[in-house]
């Protein structure tokens, strides 16, 4: 009998992350053939545990590894070298943001099911979900992180006419208390958990997302009619020419490329950030896809 391919998720990061790895290790099965997800690493279960996937633990060294860990933009190339080397186990080390790569949006909503027994609201066609990521990206703990300017949602509120709600990280810091002076009579759900939050803009027909993996599987696995996405900070190609970039032919999505900008501590940038970050515009998902290309 054939030994079974192992998918090994190593930790990389928080939910969204996680996500992606498994994503990523989904789509692989689709053309090399089912074989088992497994992770060495606790944090990686804790991470999922939401979902209810079938992932157990599993430290054992690879046999014969494939490595993955840059972006992943041709998903066939990587099943091709696979092949090529016979290899057994898959380290899935990558937080691949071209969700061209994933698998089909129905495939991955049954990996990622709605959670249909949590009672979360999600909004709908009169409103403006937006999703802010704070807490630790006003700290500066990575120079990619980086937050939109108000001004930003002010004009997409003014734009599309719809009523803004403002889901996640809400907090009393700077930041925070700019949006709220901006917006006194929208709605306000600070962060609750990582699932709630993520169930209410899945569940919105009209999306912001913020500059986070988990912000962008939520509005991709949603039935959202829009989704507004600020490509901003480690989204930016411009930013990070490594390749590993937001990139989408989903016609939901209106992009809006923002210059480049470098995160620090919100009390040293806050000064200096609408004007920073003044300048976007819309721009088409093929330009979005070349400005994504890898590097020839």
């Amino acid at each position: 009998m054939p030994e079974s391919r192992r998918y090994i998720l190593p930790y990389i990061g928080n939910m969204g992350n996680a996500m992606l790895q498994v994503l990523i290790a989904a789509a692989l099965m689709e053309h090399l053939g089912e074989g088992e997800m497994v992770t060495n690493h606790q944090r990686v279960l804790d991470e999922l545990a939401p979902w209810d996937l079938p992932i157990r633990l599993d430290t054992s060294p690879p046999r014969r590894g494939w490595n993955i860990k840059g972006p992943v933009s041709n998903i066939a190339a990587v099943v091709a070298g696979i092949a090529a080397g016979d290899s057994l186990d898959i380290i899935v080390g990558t937080c691949n943001l071209h969700t061209t790569q994933y698998p089909p949006l129905a495939s991955a909503r049954k990996i990622f099911r709605l959670k249909t027994e949590l009672d979360i609201p999600g909004f709908g066609a009169d409103s403006l979900v937006i999703n802010i990521r704070a807490n630790e990206v006003l700290r500066g703990v990575h120079r990619d992180y980086v937050i939109a300017p108000v001004s930003f949602y002010k004009f997409l509120v003014a734009t599309t006419g719809l009523k803004p709600v403002f889901v996640g990280q809400i907090a009393d810091d700077v930041y925070s208390r700019a949006i709220r002076e901006a917006f006194p009579s929208a709605t306000y759900l600070p962060s609750v958990s990582p699932i709630a939050d993520f169930e209410t803009i899945r569940r919105s027909r009209f999306i912001v997302t913020a500059t986070s993996t988990f912000s962008l599987l939520a509005a991709w696995l949603s039935q959202a009619e829009k989704v507004f996405m600020p490509v901003i900070g480690g989204f930016n190609p411009r930013q990070r020419p490594d390749g590993n970039n937001v990139f989408s032919m989903d016609p939901r999505y209106v992009f809006f490329l923002f210059p480049v900008f470098h995160m620090k501590k919100i009390e040293e940038v806050f000064p200096d950030l609408e004007s920073a970050l003044s300048v976007w515009y819309e721009i088409s998902a093929e330009r979005a896809a070349k400005l994504s290309a890898p590097a020839q």
